[in-house]
């Protein structure tokens, strides 16, 4: 799986900032694995709903009767623009590669087959799962053991 941010050039990406603006938002258990500059490290074990890359965005208030300038609150709001592993199963972060037009954050998962998962072999066969048949339906060979398909 592959997930990128685009950056802009008011996008801040980093922990300690994303922490100050969304206090409590994420459990010290899921961004143990971020670093200071906001970004997942290589190797991290990914859990659903685990951050992958820790990001604000200021958005432009249209102030219309000029209070922007009267109240402090309605400045330097951001919003949230971090990436999420939003995956059924359990992932490891297997690359992260930064640019100069973005993030991108590569996780490697192991998942069951499911009907309608294309296969294809190393000699560039492909194929659809039609139907999953527990192994003692399955075909045998003479030695009682089901034939690897």
């Amino acid at each position: 799986h592959k997930h990128e941010l685009p950056i802009r050039e008011d996008t801040v990406v980093g922990l300690k900032k994303f922490q100050i603006h969304n206090p409590g938002l994420f459990t010290q258990d899921q961004v143990k694995h971020i670093q200071e500059e906001g970004v997942i490290k290589v190797g991290a074990k990914v859990r659903p709903g685990d951050p992958l890359v820790l990001a604000l965005q200021p958005f432009n208030i249209k102030d219309r009767v000029g209070l922007g300038a009267l109240r402090k609150s309605l400045t330097n709001q951001h919003s949230d623009k971090s990436i999420r592993w939003d995956g059924s199963q359990e992932g490891e972060v297997v690359a992260v590669h930064r640019g100069p037009e973005g993030i991108q954050v590569h996780v490697h998962t192991v998942e069951p087959l499911q009907v309608a998962d294309k296969l294809s072999n190393r000699h560039g066969g492909k194929g659809v799962v039609g139907y999953i048949i527990p192994d003692n339906e399955a075909p045998h060979g003479k030695d009682g053991k089901p034939v690897d398909i």
